[in-house]
């Protein structure tokens, strides 16, 4: 399956495509810790077999996930460890443990646009950092950025700078001004700096990636979500009847397993999947209504039993009140959902942003 460029580059805060930047006019595969271009080259596997995402038990959403955070495990593991290798960068803010999750996630500094303004912050390396952009008249742009008042004489500065047609992972190790042409969309460049050491970057996507794919959830969960889950001796399981259920209750899961975990986490609840019933008003037969890797769809009760209410680990049936449930239009909401929410896609986007 390709992973096209702008899905990795949603967790920096840009969407590429191809372009190019120069810094003081050399090629910047010489000057780049990587580009776009090099990213979108590693990320680009075989194309996946048409599958219908709507079909009962079947999320092909979910396994291009999991290819995508396994790559990227591989290519932190394999190029970024290499690189940050050879870059001289000792200024002591190794970290380990729960604080290495998303420490790969750079801050955003500052927004360029052509107006030779000058946009001033304080690195990681460099406590004095000015920057911005200046429109030329063949129609591209010079950045220039100036680094001073390094901490450390072995340190260095990892900055990233794009927009929605390119981006660049720039480093900087000794204090001074260089320029970049930039000649890709130039109304707006976002620049974003590394807290951390590239070889702590890596190190983070690693743990993160493990985090994703279903390890240490525990101990994310109690560090961000302050929530620990005991052992249980003997979970059992409860039958749920259908005349037990009426419109507008729901049903709400929690899933020990990362990408689960990582939603409780964007979306501040105990709860990582969330349900609602609701009855086809005509013919009266029950229906399980939710959004899942395939998009949002419904189920009646006797498939939502037999392909989706078997992995729950932790779920719970929270039916409404008695008041709200006299007054709860069944009708109403059927044709809300089916004509407004049914097969829509599933909202990653949300959780990205939210993140």
């Amino acid at each position: 399956m390709k992973i096209p460029t702008w899905t990795l580059a949603a967790l920096l805060g840009t969407a590429p495509t191809a372009a190019r930047l120069l810094r003081d006019n050399m090629d910047p595969a010489n000057s780049a810790l990587f580009t776009s271009k090099t990213m979108e080259d590693a990320f680009a596997p075989p194309a996946p077999e048409t599958i219908n995402l709507m079909a009962a038990g079947v999320s092909p959403v979910t396994d291009w996930i999991d290819e995508f955070i396994g790559s990227f495990k591989s290519y932190a593991s394999s190029k970024l460890l290499g690189v940050a290798s050879k870059i001289i960068d000792t200024l002591g803010d190794s970290i380990d443990g729960k604080d290495m999750y998303f420490n790969f996630i750079p801050k955003h500094v500052a927004t360029l646009k052509p107006d030779g303004q000058w946009h001033h912050y304080k690195g990681r390396c460099f406590q004095d950092i000015k920057v911005r952009s200046t429109l030329q008249s063949d129609g591209t742009c010079i950045i220039e950025a100036d680094y001073r008042s390094a901490i450390s004489w072995t340190c260095a500065e990892y900055v990233l700078y794009g927009n929605v047609d390119d981006f660049h992972m720039q480093y900087k190790i000794i204090r001074g001004t260089e320029t970049y042409k930039w000649t890709a969309n130039h109304e707006k460049v976002h620049v974003f700096d590394l807290s951390t050491s590239l070889s702590n970057a890596a190190q983070g996507v690693i743990k993160t990636a493990d985090f994703l794919l279903g390890r240490d959830v525990d101990e994310f969960l109690e560090h961000f979500n302050h929530l620990q889950f005991d052992k249980r001796s003997n979970p059992g399981h409860s039958d749920i009847a259908e005349e037990d259920i009426h419109p507008g209750d729901v049903v709400m899961v929690t899933n020990l397993q990362g990408q689960s975990a990582a939603i409780m986490w964007a979306g501040g609840s105990i709860a990582s999947h969330t349900l609602m019933f609701l009855r086809e008003p005509k013919t009266q037969k029950l229906y399980a209504i939710e959004s899942w890797a395939g998009g949002v769809r419904k189920l009646t009760f006797e498939e939502y039993l037999k392909d989706d209410a078997g992995w729950y680990n932790n779920g719970v049936l929270v039916p409404l009140k008695k008041e709200l449930r006299e007054s709860f239009d069944n009708d109403a909401a059927w044709k809300k959902f089916t004509t407004e929410f049914e097969g829509n896609d599933y909202g990653y986007s949300n959780f990205v942003f939210t993140s």
